[in-house]
Order: C-alpha cells, then structure tokens, then sequence
C-alpha cells in the first residue's frame, strides 16, 4: 500500500490536475480583498490620526474652518463617471438607500436643444453636450442655481458628452474633438478627426491623457492642454457604429480598451500597439473595465474577458446599452421594447443575482450607481408621445426606493440613446432626452 502511495505522489507530480482557468481571477479577487481590508485598518488609523491632530489645530486656531463637501471630493468628470467606465462613483457618500426617497427637483435648465449625453460635474459645474438635428452646442451650468455660466452653440454634430482634464473640457464632435476652458468656454483648440468619420466616441482621460476614437476608424493619444498627439492609429477598423450601441474607449491598467461595430481592441496607452483583439459580426458596446475583467456587449449577449490576454471568462444575456459595476456586481439591462427587465450579475461568475422590472410599465434605457444605489434612465411610450424618467433602486434586491417622471414629447425619432445619469456630492444629474432640459435631483 505504501509503494502505490508513493507512485500515486509521484504521479501527482509528474502529472499535476491542471488549475482551474479562474484561479487566477480567484486569486487577485482574493487578494484585492486582504489588501482592502488591510487598507480599512491603516486608513482608520490614520483617520484616528489626523482627528486627535485635527483637534488639537482646532484649539489653537478657528480662523480657517474646513467645508464639510471640499469642492472636487465626488466629482463625476467624464462619460462613466471616470477611464474605466463604470458608471458609479465611489466617492459619493451623501445619498442612501435610506434616503434617496427624499429626492426632488433642485433645478431644470432649458438648453435648448435634446440633452441627449451624459452630464459631468466638476468643482461645482455641470458640463453637458445638446444635439438638435444639424444643431449642437456645449453648455456650463452651476450646480447650485442651475444658471448657465457659458455655452458654446455652433459645435458640428453630434457632440458626445465631455470630459474634463485639468481646467479643460473635452468633447468629441461630429468630425473631431475640441477642447474649451472650463472657467470661460473659450476654445482652445480643435482637431479632426480621420477622413470618412461617421460619430466621434466620448473620449476618455487616464494619466493626463485624453483618448480618442472615431467610427468607422482611428484612435489618438492627445495632449488634453495642447492637442498635441502622442500616437495615433488611423487604420484601425471598427467598422460603422450602431446608433443604439455605440461602442467606446474605457481606460483602465495601462491599456486602452476600444468597442465598435465589429472589434474589441485592447491597445498599450503608452504607444498605442494592439495587445489584442476580439472580433465579432455584429455591434460591440462600450466596454468597461474593472479588477482586470473587461466587460463588453457583443450584440445581444454580455462577455466577460481577461484585460491582458482578451481570454473569455463568462458571458451571459443582457445586452445593455451601458453597463453599471459597483461592489462586485455588473448591472445590465434587456435592450429595445421588445423585452423589458434590469439584471443584476455576479462580476466573477456572472450568475444571476437578481432581475425585474421597471415600475409602471417603464423600460430601462441606462444606468449609473453611487453609495449603494442603482439609478435606472427610463422612457415608455404611452399613446403617441414618449414619457421619460428615473427612479433608484436598492442594487441588493432590485427594490424600487423613489421615481420621478421628467417629461413627455412628441420626437422626431425614437430614443435609441438617453444619457446615463450622473451623481456627485448628493445631486443626481440627467438630462431629459427630447425635452431640452437638464434636470438636477437633490434632498
């Protein structure tokens, strides 16, 4: 017995069972969870720290009290709310699941024209592009008052929603990318993009650098403060994107990750080289990034890859128009009216957590979350005009906490697209596709 032991060990070591193709997500999920609860140890010691400190200089000295929301503590400065895209902001600590029933308009500010991208918020202004048929324009608004601090109104279109770098606000345009200053509008600089440029993609900033991409092709590393390139592709095919995909560029461990009709790319951000590249025949979304798991919608289905060798993890149904991760979970949707339900995966496995259906008949059409709470855009069709909205919803169940009605119209088209809400220091910001205002939501 003991001599088949020992070929049995030996065996075992010649032969090892091949490991398990998650293990290694396992592992870094594992990891990430030490290192955080290491880093919850240190930071309240440190926060210990800096109180006993804190009051001591308050004994001394009142002459210079500290703001309660510093300005730029929960900024939401680009499409996504940062590189990654992942449609949440962890900075957000005001709004609850136990008070966000308590929401009511602030504010709502006539532009104009369909504020149909997705605001940002950045050291107390709101930036948000609006696009009217051959019109299309940029506009700054404070978040206190809702007052139009500048706008920009002669934009070729469509404009995507902005990005703002380092007192610059970034905005692709229907044939490039300009970029304003953030305190007066002013422009300061302009670049086209490549010949036969169908829709530029919101761009992305990482590491002081905006990115770029254009449909059908081409992608740039710019200098946010001059426009400067620091590489280019104008080769790289995407093929044309679908109006109600979209595709995109999320940033996010040292690469660039761009979705388009036909390709996923994974690029270096350094030079631009691509990595590697997933091919499908129909329409990719914008991809999201996060805990080195890519996530992209393949037409109709989701598909989780491996940021560094592209690697299928899982795929599974919902084929959101954006997707939403915030604590461990991806947030989708069931796109189109044919279907009509909000999904709630496991990002590891991608099992199902949970799923419903909006309230009354609505149907979801984006998403963001914040602290805890899922926000969900959504438009129905009641007789001949299209009624839009957004309600919040508790992410652990999918239970509906507040919903509030923005507007109804007459369009001249159906909304494909509606603006991923976006939410910093207690406001909820989204703009009412089709009714020309951009709506702020506060306690």
């Amino acid at each position: 017995m003991n001599e088949n032991r020992a070929l049995m060990e030996r065996a075992y070591r010649l032969f090892p069972e091949p490991e398990d193709p998650f293990e290694s997500l396992r592992r870094r999920r594992d990891r990430k969870r030490r290192n955080q609860r290491v880093s919850a140890v240190v930071f309240t010691l440190l926060l210990l720290a800096v109180a006993i400190g804190g009051a001591i200089v308050l004994l001394r000295s009142s002459e210079h009290p500290v703001p309660a929301n510093p300005p730029g503590a929960a900024d939401w400065s680009q499409f996504g709310s940062g590189p990654g895209r992942t449609f949440s902001n962890p900075a957000e600590t005001t709004l609850t699941t136990e008070n966000v029933a308590g929401l009511h308009v602030a504010w709502s500010t006539d532009l104009g024209r369909d504020v149909d991208t997705s605001p940002v918020v950045v050291d107390g202004i709101v930036y948000v592009g609006s696009n009217h048929k051959n019109e299309a324009g940029l506009a700054a608004v404070d978040v206190s008052t809702g007052e139009i601090l500048w706008s920009v109104e002669t934009l070729p279109p469509p404009v995507t929603s902005p990005a703002v770098a380092d007192g610059t606000v970034l905005v692709g345009t229907g044939i490039g990318v300009s970029a304003f200053d953030a305190t007066t509008g002013a422009e300061l600089w302009s670049k086209p993009g490549p010949t036969g440029t169908e829709m530029t993609f919101p761009p992305a900033v990482a590491e002081a650098i905006v990115y770029v991409a254009s449909s059908p092709r081409g992608i740039a590393a710019l200098d946010p403060s001059t426009g400067e390139e620091i590489w280019g592709d104008e080769d790289l095919s995407m093929g044309a994107a679908w109006p109600y995909m979209g595709g995109g560029i999320a940033v996010a461990d040292g690469s660039v990750f761009v979705g388009g009709a036909q390709h996923l790319f994974a690029l270096d951000a350094s030079i631009g080289s691509t990595l590697w590249k997933r091919w499908h025949r129909y329409a990719i979304g914008m991809p999201l990034v996060a805990d080195g798991v890519v996530y992209a919608i393949f037409h109709n289905y989701l598909v989780a890859l491996d940021t560094s060798t592209g690697a299928e993890l899982w795929s599974a149904g919902p084929d959101s128009s954006n997707l939403v991760f915030e604590h461990e979970v991806v947030f989708g949707h069931l796109h189109g009216f044919s279907s009509n339900l909000i999904v709630a995966l496991d990002a590891f496995t991608g099992a199902e957590l949970w799923s419903r259906r909006p309230a009354s008949g609505e149907h979801a059409a984006s998403m963001a979350a914040a602290n805890g709470v899922l926000y969900v855009y959504h438009v129905a069709w009641p007789g001949r005009r299209w009624r839009v909205g957004i309600e919040a919803l508790d992410p652990s169940a999918g239970e509906i906490l507040w919903t509030s009605r923005m507007g109804t119209w007459i369009p001249g088209r159906r909304p494909y697209e509606t603006p991923p809400p976006a939410i910093s220091d207690g406001v909820v910001y989204v703009g009412g596709s089709g009714t020309h205002e951009l709506f702020a939501f506060h306690l």
